[in-house]
């Protein structure tokens, strides 16, 4: 039996390993790359009024801006009230944010929701909260009993159980991460910011609220509490 010649046998050794670094670096490179524009979604910047703040004055508008343009109809931003009316005028746009008028605003606490088109065709739904004139009432701290993917109980410690601002305490450390509150008044879920041990955000409403929890706990690890709770006025 014969084999190949040592010499040949050795260049295509070192071709095949050449090609094998060539594909890691390709990879490597590939990895390196800033995301292409046509796949990045519009983020949310900022509202008007501040998410979950006590205004002493009723706001004439509402404003939500993005980190691009976005598009939409004339309920794409809606200001709704504890009995899920419309306080709000048609949404305008105006390149990366949405407007809608507010006039004749009384006191009370309102979800600011909104559902608006990206420029590449994503839809954007979420809600925020806010108050006008009404401050946070003093409450009594409540333990909640959340369930984790294993169906495992973890307790969530609820600074108050009424309406207003409150605090949820995490029985995780979290880098980042959101509370979603659903409320069948809100035609989406409210969203709350997590970070360490706490995430804070307003009741807008009395009722009881759906609670999911979605945290990052390290680089590749998510943690994820669901639940419920219940607000009283």
């Amino acid at each position: 039996m014969t084999g190949s010649p040592p010499g040949r046998a050795r260049a295509g050794r070192l071709h095949r390993a050449a090609l094998a670094g060539t594909a890691l670096l390709t990879a490597a490179a590939t990895a390196l790359l800033p995301a292409s524009p046509a796949w990045a979604h519009a983020e949310l910047k900022a509202t008007t009024p501040v998410a979950d703040s006590v205004v002493a004055k009723a706001p004439t508008s509402v404003r939500v801006t993005f980190s691009e343009k976005v598009s939409g109809g004339g309920t794409a931003l809606r200001v709704l009230d504890a009995k899920g009316a419309v306080r709000s005028r048609p949404a305008t746009f105006a390149g990366s944010s949405v407007q809608a008028g507010t006039p004749g605003l009384p006191k009370g606490r309102y979800a600011l929701v909104w559902s608006v088109l990206s420029s590449d065709g994503h839809r954007i739904t979420s809600a925020r909260a806010f108050s006008v004139g009404l401050a946070t009432p003093s409450a009594a701290a409540k333990t909640l009993t959340m369930k984790d993917a294993k169906n495992r109980s973890r307790p969530v410690r609820l600074s108050g159980d009424r309406v207003g601002v409150r605090t949820l305490g995490l029985p995780v450390n979290a880098l980042d991460g959101t509370v979603s509150l659903s409320h069948p008044r809100i035609p989406t879920a409210l969203v709350w910011q997590a970070k360490g041990t706490s995430a804070r955000g307003m009741l807008p409403f009395p009722g009881t609220y759906a609670v999911t929890i979605r945290v990052r706990v390290s680089q590749f690890d998510e943690v994820v509490l669901v639940g419920s709770l219940t607000a009283r006025a």
